[in-house]
């Protein structure tokens, strides 16, 4: 009940209620009129509240929700709230204030105890962030020797067949594993907010064969069907975050495998001209509908959160932008009613995948909020031991087949163009491994290679060696590399400045291009790397082209490669038979049509994983002609492997020849 109050200008108390009595701690309205607590001393805990309520109430007459906090007539605290106007005669004179009064202490302290949780969860998250940005750097360094290592030696003609493929291994458990750690960091990043979208060109119908192709083998070892099903209106060339689209997809068609034992996994594109039309009913599971869009559910569903739609995403239906549906149905286990609104909620797995214990119960909250941030939404429907079907919607721009980025081609580099500077690389680690994983790189190529353990021994190096460029890793003992750098910088700005002013010689040594190599994926670490004086940066784990294209950017380095990286260039055919032995030569008549027509598809696309898993086709028909195939891949020869593929398709023409 309120408490009604009127009190004179003054503000001592003229009329009071048995409700405002009780609030304030008094057995009636006339114990509280005679005691008439002092404002300031015995009644608001803010020494200046009254004084604030009474400028408010001259400034406007009126006054609603005015909060305080007071003490009652056992000086115990409570809250208050307070709405008051003020009452005139007839001339405007004020008489008198009147109103009522709130007790609402409860409803305050929960409210302090809400912000308390969420200041003890910003602190948590933050926590969990530096957490996070250590445990990366911490993972991705050891990563990045592991991977590096493995790149330099998979090539090597020492080893044994067993041997390559031992290494093959390595690195593709590397990579499994740095997938593991990127989940995590991209969970962080999305929850910081600073996951952005990079939309660009690219070929969809590709893209679709890519995933069919690199699951084909995993269906087929499980005795399942995949089958992708894509509509004939669906656009091949599109605009959107290719690298996005294609997570989520793997995602999906990962979880569809895993989870299914017997039947089909089902992927179909369809093309809307307008948002697509689903609703949840209100059956407990989900189930589609047409009434109602995917994208005005998300907006309104109280089970989903509120969606920030990006202005890059909403651009992409401009036009000749159209809607996509992506459905990924399978024959699985199914998901509980109960666990369907818990599936999408990060490190939460269903009772399935706790079983098969593996995952880390990152997908599908990561594959969410990338649809999301794509524009779109993303539903499931399941019924244990029937199958589950996850749809999304995404807005996509149609774009000429002219738009789209021939692929990049990086051939193995072999040595430096005659004519070129002596160039002298100084390589900062406080890690052996990694420093010599750069040596290892750089030193066969003709590269003049030193090395500092710390940002300290860097400055010595630099003043007695003058390299021409730094590969300075940031994090070390003694003085890290953005100090390192800021000192160097600084040094060089002064004697520049030098010249001419003094008898100091000129400063002829050149001036180093500092690269910063960090493993931490925190934007603004990398930005700090450039605001201290860094001309780049470079995160790892790298590639070797990481590496090479760096040197090529910043000093010009001009690079000797293994072969040519024109696409099937007739020219080259005559060098065949140097490069395969003729047991070989005796295989390249038998070469399925099919398997030729994909293995050139998948060389333009540069996908190396994709080309491994091709050539693994015919390993077993033809072990000794796979494994010269993958010798060339492992040499980035994709020349190579294309004249094999000219010159089966010669031998079938010249043996159709003779038949005639």
């Amino acid at each position: 009940m309120n408490g009604i109050f009127q009190t004179a200008i003054d503000g001592k108390y003229i009329s009071a209620n048995p409700a405002l009595a009780n609030i304030y701690g008094y057995d009636s309205p006339a114990d509280l009129i005679a005691a008439q607590p002092n404002f300031n001393n015995q009644l608001y805990v803010k020494s200046n509240r009254r004084d604030e309520f009474a400028a408010l109430m001259n400034e406007y007459g009126i006054l609603s929700n005015f909060e305080s906090e007071i003490y009652r007539k056992d000086d115990s605290i409570i809250w208050i709230s307070e709405n008051c106007r003020a009452v005139c005669d007839e001339a405007g004179n004020l008489l008198y204030y009147e109103g009522f009064i709130k007790d609402i202490t409860d409803n305050k302290q929960a409210e302090i105890k809400m912000q308390q949780a969420k200041e003890a969860a910003e602190a948590a998250n933050k926590a969990k962030s530096t957490f996070l940005a250590n445990m990366s750097h911490e993972l991705r360094t050891p990563l990045n020797s592991i991977l590096g290592f493995a790149q330099i030696m998979e090539p090597s003609p020492d080893l044994t067949v067993e041997n390559r493929e031992n290494m093959r291994i390595i690195r593709r458990s590397g990579e499994h594993l740095l997938t593991l750690i990127n989940e995590v960091l991209d969970l962080s990043k999305i929850e910081a907010g600073r996951m952005t979208l990079n939309p660009k060109n690219f070929d969809l119908y590709r893209l679709l064969d890519d995933l069919q192709d690199m699951f084909q083998l995993r269906v087929h070892n499980q005795q399942l069907q995949l089958r992708f099903q894509r509509n004939a209106d669906v656009p091949q060339y599109v605009r959107t975050d290719d690298i996005k689209l294609r997570q989520v997809l793997i995602n999906l068609l990962s979880n569809a495998i895993k989870f299914t034992q017997t039947g089909e996994i089902i992927l179909r594109v369809i093309k809307l001209e307008h948002s697509g039309f689903m609703d949840l009913l209100d059956s407990p599971t989900a189930c589609f509908d047409t009434t109602r869009s995917i994208r005005d559910f998300a907006r309104t569903s109280s089970n989903f959160a509120k969606v920030e739609w990006s202005d890059e995403a909403e651009d992409l239906t401009t036009g000749s932008g159209c809607f996509l549906l992506f459905e990924i149905e399978d024959t699985g286990v199914g998901i509980a009613t109960e666990e369907l609104e818990n599936i999408f909620k990060a490190f939460v797995q269903t009772a399935s995948g706790q079983k098969i214990q593996k995952g880390t119960g990152l997908g599908l909250k990561i594959s969410r909020q990338f649809v999301r941030l794509m524009g779109g939404e993303i539903v499931v429907e399941s019924q244990l031991e029937v199958g589950t079907t996850f749809k999304f919607e995404i807005p996509v721009g149609a774009v000429d087949a002219a738009e789209i980025p021939d692929p990049q081609i990086h051939p193995e580099v072999t040595g430096l163009e005659p004519n070129q500077s002596c160039y002298r690389i100084l390589i900062v680690d406080d890690r052996e491994d990694n420093r010599q994983l750069l040596v290892k790189m750089l030193s066969p190529l003709g590269f003049g290679v030193e090395q500092a353990t710390n940002g300290q021994e860097a400055i010595e190096m630099w003043e007695n060696w003058h390299p021409h460029l730094i590969l300075m890793d940031v994090r070390m003992p003694v003085m890290d590399g953005y100090e390192a750098t800021k000192q160097i910088k600084a040094r060089i700005k002064q004697r520049e400045q030098g010249k001419g002013e003094t008898n100091i010689s000129p400063f002829d040594s050149p001036i180093p291009k500092i690269i910063a190599l960090t493993a931490s994926t925190i934007e603004g670490r990398q930005a700090f790397a450039l605001l201290v004086g860094c001309d780049d940066f470079i995160s790892k784990p790298f590639c070797k082209t990481d590496i090479f294209d760096t040197l090529t950017k910043h000093l010009g380095v001009k690079y000797v490669y293994s072969n040519s990286t024109d696409f099937f260039s007739t020219g080259d055919r005559n060098n065949l038979s140097g490069c395969l032995p003729n047991a070989a030569l005796a295989y390249l008549p038998t070469l399925p049509t099919e398997w030729r027509d994909n293995m050139k598809q998948v060389i333009r696309s540069a996908d190396f994983d994709l080309i491994v898993r091709t050539i693994d086709e015919i390993r077993e028909p033809h072990p000794e002609l796979a494994e010269i195939l993958q010798g060339h891949l492992d040499n980035f020869d994709y020349q190579k492997i294309l004249n094999v593929i000219a010159e089966a398709e010669e031998s079938d023409n010249a043996d159709e020849g003779g038949t005639n």
